[in-house]
């Protein structure tokens, strides 16, 4: 390191000697693991030498691969910097108004000397200043200018960056804020829209109660207006049937704004529609739809048909299994809807669908007879509905004709 003056009366050294005696020993022994710092290089001689001579030690100290760091207040010498590869100008910032550095340092920018400002703070009269101005060369006054536009660009550049910085931070600030709101709106009108759901249902089911127990005291008291009450049931149930269906759309709309941000691979569900668990392998972001690997079957199903469970697949299919041969031991592969009433006769086909399902049958017989047609219209109106039924027919003649429904289980 070449830093301060040793210039010395005793050993006969002036400040560029000193300098100079100091340099000899870099150029000598420095390498591409030698770190050389000077302060002023080239000073204490003409200023012109002197720069050349600091350029060609630099020249010098680059062919050696030695990392050197030089200040300086040569223009010659930060102009070469601008011009030479793998040497960088730098600088330290300097607060004017205080007359101190605020020690930041400025990378590819070369200081100015500050000289005329720095004399004119502290009293040398303008006149003097103004007249030092045209005293200097033609490549002085260029690199200044250099050096002040440059500076001037950087703290324009340090504005734009700051108020875009402040920009930014609100713009976060203002989303973050309507992001939130957004997300409370939803939050309520969910808990809303479902204590009205559930009011609805309950209302729902408390009118088929009162209507059943109505219609129930009208039959005990007067039998012989029985077909006209019968009429009415029909009637009523079929509003009440209508009404559920409403308040069902009402939900599955409410279902249907899942997302796949609510499922991941991995997932453990059950698909509802067909009542089977299975794990989530693929996902669909744009269909709103998973493959679900169910057993050995590979199932296609809906986001909003899905839901979460927490039971392992292996002791599903094992609970399913075994809870499958005791249901197969009870269940008929066979149903006789003779002689019932129209709705009863539907219930007892969707709840015998269900448990033909759970028994693991293939195929079942609903014998409904041909009477009217009635019966056999109210079998078809489950069957085009209930999700366990692959497909239906009816019976062949041995089989017992149009008296009788064959269904394929899925």
């Amino acid at each position: 390191a070449d830093i301060g003056d040793e210039q010395s009366i005793e050993q006969s050294l002036s400040t560029f000697s000193s300098h100079m005696h100091r340099i000899r020993e870099f150029l000598a022994e420095s390498d591409d693991s030698t770190l050389v710092l000077m302060d002023e290089l080239g000073v204490g001689t003409d200023p012109e030498e002197g720069a050349a001579l600091g350029i060609s030690i630099l020249e010098k100290l680059q062919q050696k691969n030695a990392i050197t760091i030089a200040t300086t207040h040569y223009s010659q010498l930060k102009s070469y910097a601008y011009t030479t590869d793998r040497v960088e100008n730098a600088s330290v910032e300097f607060d004017l108004e205080t007359l101190k550095p605020t020690y930041k340092l400025i990378m590819g920018v070369p200081g100015g000397s500050n000289a005329f400002e720095i004399a004119l703070r502290l009293g040398i009269p303008q006149e003097i200043i103004d007249r030092a101005r045209t005293l200097l060369s033609e490549e002085e006054i260029k690199v200044e200018d250099i050096i002040n536009e440059l500076n001037q660009e950087r703290n324009r550049y340090q504005k734009l960056r700051q108020e875009m910085e402040e920009y930014r931070n609100h713009e976060k600030e203002l989303k973050e804020k309507y992001e939130k709101m957004i997300e409370e709106q939803q939050e309520k009108h969910d808990k809303e829209m479902k204590a009205a759901r559930e009011e609805a249902e309950a209302i729902v089911e408390e009118t088929k109660k009162e209507a059943r127990r109505i219609i129930s005291d009208l039959k005990q008291k007067d039998y012989n207006q029985r077909s006209e009450v019968d009429r009415a049931q029909t009637s009523a149930n079929q509003e009440l049937k209508e009404l559920s269906q409403i308040l069902e759309t009402e939900n599955e709309k409410e279902r249907e704004k899942v997302s796949a941000a609510d499922f991941e691979v991995g997932d453990q569900v059950r698909v509802r529609s067909i009542g089977r668990k299975g794990e989530i392998t693929a996902l669909d972001q744009d269909k709103k739809e998973a493959q679900i690997q169910a057993g050995i079957m590979q199932v296609t199903a809906s986001l909003a048909d899905l839901v979460k469970v927490d039971i392992p697949e292996d002791n599903e299919e094992k609970q399913l299994k075994n809870y499958r041969v005791q249901k197969s031991q009870h269940v008929s592969p066979k149903l006789d809807l003779r002689g019932e009433r129209y709705e009863a006769a539907q219930y007892k086909v969707d709840k015998y669908l269900d448990d033909a399902f759970l028994a693991g049958l293939n195929e079942v017989e609903i014998v409904h007879g041909k009477g009217t047609g009635a019966l056999r219209q109210a079998v078809e109106e489950v069957l085009e509905k209930n999700s366990h039924v692959e497909d239906y027919r009816l019976g062949r003649q041995k089989e017992g004709g149009m008296g009788v429904t064959i269904v394929k289980i899925k």
